[in-house]
Order: C-alpha cells, then structure tokens, then sequence
C-alpha cells in the first residue's frame, strides 16, 4: 500500500513506541479455530453516531437496526455491512 498524502499517517507495527521490546508471552494466544465470523458486535454509549461515523469514513451501508420504531425499548442496534464485512453497533437505552 503506498500512500503520497503527508497529512496521513500509516501506521504499522515496527512504527509503534516500545514495539521493539515487545514480547508476545503465548504465541498462540491470538489464534481463533474460525472459518469466519458472522459479524463483530461493539457495544457503545451512542449507536447511532458510531454507525453513522463508520458510515462516512468507511462506506458502509445500513442492513439493519433495532430500536424504539421495531419495538426493542431495551437497546438499540446497528447493523453496518461492506461487502461481506458486518459490524453491530449496540447501545442500551439508559
């Protein structure tokens, strides 16, 4: 990936502070015996601005909510999708 803009910033591992002495404890820690996932579920304090934030910045699209207008007085969620990517905005209703 190259990048020609100077106002970005791209960050990589080798680039981060203290990477150097970083020393993983269990190697196999981050792996996930997954064939996919169906969706990543991020609970939040305002669905409905983190949605649309991901929707501005990433492209995505709305595939589905639940909130007071469907009849769920207890959270609201978010559903954004890009291609095969979903990602679940939830917020409970304080």
């Amino acid at each position: 990936f190259i990048h020609n803009n100077p106002n970005v910033l791209i960050f990589t591992m080798s680039n981060l502070q203290g990477f150097e002495k970083f020393k993983r404890t269990n190697p196999m820690s981050d792996k996930i015996n997954a064939l996919s996932f169906h969706h990543l579920e991020f609970f939040c304090g305002e669905a409905l601005n983190v949605s649309k934030r991901f929707m501005a910045s990433m492209g995505m699209e709305l595939a589905a909510k639940s909130d007071l207008s469907t009849g769920n007085d207890i959270f609201t969620s978010y559903v954004m999708q890009t291609g095969s990517v979903k990602m679940v905005f939830t917020a409970p209703y304080h």
